[in-house]
């Protein structure tokens, strides 16, 4: 796979609007090859005076790009976490991949709103509540434990 910026300058006459555009465009080159694009888009500009956009492309090819090629791979960050509540004394403790959203899904009610920033420090100690990044799962575990 060719990396974001290796296109031409006028990327084979096809239409680019982004970079995900770009990287369609990238693994299309890799299936079929520049010839083909090129005589595809001059067709193309020749019949409708327009570039051609890369989801015509992949549809004139019976293509359809994995999103691999196109988007970000999730790499999971486990932490443990300990929050403290505000008003009574108990704490929280456990493991999650995305732990701030972990904090913010024990104050959610029916009335969840944009002032979810509000209610969090209103239920947890901000102070004295903290989380640890462990890099795995199973170290997460044994940590929670």
């Amino acid at each position: 796979m060719l990396p974001l910026g290796t296109l031409p300058a006028d990327n084979f006459g096809v239409h680019v609007e982004n970079d995900i555009d770009e990287r369609k465009l990238a693994w299309l080159l890799n299936q079929i090859g520049e010839v083909k694009i090129r005589k595809s888009a001059e067709k193309y500009t020749a019949k409708y005076g327009d570039l051609i956009y890369v989801s015509k492309l992949l549809q004139w090819y019976g293509k359809k790009a994995p999103s691999s090629a196109y988007s970000e791979k999730y790499i999971p960050q486990y932490s443990v976490y300990i929050l403290r509540s505000r008003d009574y004394p108990i704490l929280k403790l456990g493991y999650s991949v995305q732990w701030l959203n972990r904090a913010f899904s024990f104050v959610k009610t029916g009335s969840y709103d944009a002032n979810i920033l509000f209610d969090v420090p209103a239920t947890f100690d901000i102070d004295q509540s903290c989380a640890f990044y462990t890099g795995s799962k199973e170290l997460a575990l044994r940590t929670e434990r």
